[in-house]
């Protein structure tokens, strides 16, 4: 929550990112998602509502920004490919700025009165005093761990979906289900190993974000051809073909390094962090080393 404040605090002094800010607000819905259930009497419908709107006004601009920076990017075009390049970059600046003050407008009028609501009551955590207390609210690191497992599920699933370089609906879903995954690790990042966890679910992300991003340019592109006409427009066709040769890298990718037994792997680690929470490696640890406690005796 805190980390939100003062992302929005950055934005509000032009010293941060749009980026940035989408990052926290994602992690705060990613955890309050997650651990739901247990905030059920703590927060509200409304607030999940309303901060997913705040997201969603989020979207158009950073669509553009990553767009504007691929663009800038492309080099050694064609002649008419870099006269496109350069009408486009135009044309997408001035939609970011549009995008810029309608998510500002959105910000200035909900912003503040929510955060303010979300942290007053995410301030305390009421139990009742009762008999059967310990059953209905059980200890911290069992909710974490089934959490935990529950996510990483989620993404093994997911993930074997994605089939081709086209498929960007299945893409988008496992690149979801892996960022919720890593922020539910990165409150337990002294753990043993949750630290290299993180670093390959951010690779993973990454890869699925590059692929996402290319999908999105591709539409874009595909935009910047007038309604209705058949004719080609100069330089379209070179930017619409790196933009797909983007999106076949990164399948290429996928398939090499997260197919079969880079995802098992992952998944098996994930299991053992889990463990590791509920202290079921320990306990299985004084285990085996009773017997020879016993025999030393």
């Amino acid at each position: 929550m805190q980390e939100v404040i003062r992302q929005h605090g950055n934005l509000l002094a032009d010293s941060g990112s749009l980026h940035d800010f989408r990052v926290a607000l994602r992690r705060l819905r990613s955890w309050l998602r997650a651990y739901r259930p247990w905030l059920r009497d703590t927060v509200r419908g409304r607030f999940y509502r309303g901060l997913s709107s705040l997201a969603d006004a989020t979207n158009r601009g950073r669509e553009i920004e990553v767009a504007l920076e691929w663009l800038e990017a492309q080099e050694t075009l064609p002649e008419d490919a870099r006269a496109l390049r350069d009408r486009l970059a135009g044309k997408w600046q001035r939609e970011r700025r549009a995008a810029t003050r309608q998510f500002d407008r959105r910000l200035a009028s909900k912003f503040i009165a929510l955060t303010a609501r979300l942290r007053k009551r995410l301030g305390f955590y009421q139990v009742p005093a009762q008999s059967d207390a310990a059953a209905e609210h059980p200890q911290a690191r069992g909710v974490v761990a089934d959490t935990i497992r529950a996510q990483a599920e989620a993404l093994g699933v997911a993930l074997p979906e994605v089939h081709s370089a086209s498929d960007k609906v299945a893409a988008h879903r496992a690149r979801i289900a892996g960022k919720r995954l890593r922020y539910l690790l990165e409150p337990l990042s002294r753990n043993r190993g949750v630290a290299k966890l993180i670093d390959r679910l951010s690779e993973l992300q990454d890869l699925l974000g590059d692929f996402h991003d290319a999908h999105q340019l591709s539409e874009r592109l595909a935009r910047a051809r007038p309604a209705g006409e058949t004719a080609e427009v100069p330089g379209l066709a070179e930017l619409e073909r790196r933009a797909q040769e983007r999106a076949r890298d990164c399948f290429e990718r996928l398939e090499r390094d997260w197919r079969g037994e880079g995802l098992a792997s992952l998944i098996a680690d994930v299991g053992a962090a889990a463990d590791h929470v509920t202290g079921a490696v320990a306990a299985a640890r004084r285990r085996r080393e009773k017997p020879r406690n016993l025999r030393r005796a």
